[in-house]
């Protein structure tokens, strides 16, 4: 079927927040477009059902007119058990797939959950769907869980998710310089999930990376403690040293500890510092949590979190979080603490975690929330936020391949 040009139509969006505001011509639009679902939403429940299941957790539907016609609908939850914000359907008429429909109601959906705070909106779709995985790649998602025969057996379903974090780089990103070490396992789950984001395109435009890792530079809190600082600044700028800084356009230092020290570190002047304790509190600022920092002593005593929603733990907690972080680094699994952590900040009467380490990156995987508590996770915010940067900067192919 010929898509219907939308070019000079009158175009309206609009959203509804309550079941009882669904209109007439909507049910009949989901029911047209029962066999767009696998499986079909009538073999799972009625339609009607399905749509008023959107209303449960702070539902929003996206309707799309074009010249008074109904073109498309989207289903937006604002409060989904695992992934917070989450678009759970988008159904375009057929006469006006390819015309954009799909980008203007995604473009709504990701207004109205900026406005409330998100660093991330997510979505699924199934693994014999190439036009919905293609669409998403191309609106800038990344695909980053897969759940097996979850649909059948060799039916997949697939997770994605978008940045839609408000930072911005101040230069063009070409390839990212990461000085890790600090420590080696840490950096190698950053490693691990820089290259798993967008496994459906090809390897060959992947945004490029330079890592190095040194495991030599000293322990931060203890140099704190010992107010040694300034020798930590030397030893990141002998570090530095090692790398060809023309070679790359950004530098991204994987440790929270070590930020008040940064300062000093001697950088060419066409390479920017992206500060991951500002890009964290950006994101901090943006949702309307009471936020628990999780971190070492060192980064507590630094206060580099300073922030009215930004809580530390008692002197006790501290402590125990301090122990739980060099835990880690013995190779215990970050997931292994996701309770322990929910736990200390529920009693601090935190509804958000900050990982305000890098040990405890991926601890909640790429969940948003785990029992109710909204996770923080900068480093995957961050991996997102600068894979979609150079998706729109090189304008890459994001057509989902088969490999």
């Amino acid at each position: 079927m010929k898509t219907r040009s939308v070019q000079d139509a009158q175009i309206t969006v609009k959203v509804i927040q309550a079941f009882n505001d669904i209109t007439e011509d909507i049910f009949l639009f989901v029911n047209e477009h029962d066999g767009d679902y696998y499986p079909p939403i009538s073999s799972r429940q009625s339609q009607e059902a399905y749509v008023q299941s959107l209303f449960d957790k702070e539902g929003r539907l996206l309707s799309c007119y074009v010249d008074g016609a109904l073109a498309g609908i989207m289903g937006l939850r604002m409060d989904h058990p695992l992934w917070k914000y989450y678009y759970q359907f988008t159904t375009i008429d057929y006469k006006y797939r390819g015309a954009g429909i799909a980008q203007l109601l995604l473009s709504a959906a990701e207004k109205i959950c900026r406005e409330d705070g998100a660093s991330q909106i997510f979505s699924r779709t199934w693994s014999t769907n190439l036009v919905s995985q293609n669409t998403m790649l191309r609106l800038g998602f990344a695909h980053i869980h897969t759940v097996t025969d979850d649909r059948g057996k060799g039916i997949h379903t697939y997770y994605f998710v978008k940045s839609l974090a408000d930072f911005a780089l101040e230069k063009p990103l070409s390839c990212l310089g990461i000085i890790g070490g600090m420590g080696t396992y840490a950096t190698g789950n950053l490693i691990t999930t820089l290259s798993s984001l967008r496994p459906r395109r090809k390897e060959q435009t992947l945004m490029p990376f330079i890592v190095m890792n040194d495991p030599s530079i000293p322990d931060r809190t203890q140099y704190i403690l010992e107010n040694r600082g300034h020798e930590l600044t030397a030893r990141i700028n002998e570090t530095l040293e090692m790398v060809n800084q023309n070679a790359i356009s950004h530098l991204f230092v994987s440790c929270f500890t070590i930020h008040p020290f940064l300062k000093g570190i001697n950088l060419a002047d066409h390479v920017e510092l992206i500060d991951l304790v500002t890009f964290t509190k950006k994101l901090a600022v943006m949702s309307k949590r009471k936020w628990l920092l999780v971190a070492t002593m060192g980064t507590y005593l630094m206060n580099s979190f300073e922030d009215e929603r930004i809580i530390n733990p008692s002197e006790e907690q501290i402590k125990r979080v301090h122990d739980i972080i060099y835990e880690i680094k013995m190779r215990i699994p970050p997931s292994y603490y996701k309770e322990e952590l929910v736990a200390i900040a529920k009693s601090n009467n935190c509804d958000g975690i900050i990982l305000g380490c890098t040990e405890l990156h991926r601890a909640f995987g790429f969940e948003k929330m785990y029992e109710g508590v909204e996770i923080l996770d900068p480093q995957l915010d961050l991996a997102l936020f600068l894979e979609n940067v150079w998706v729109n900067t090189k304008r890459v192919n994001t057509t989902a391949v088969d490999i």
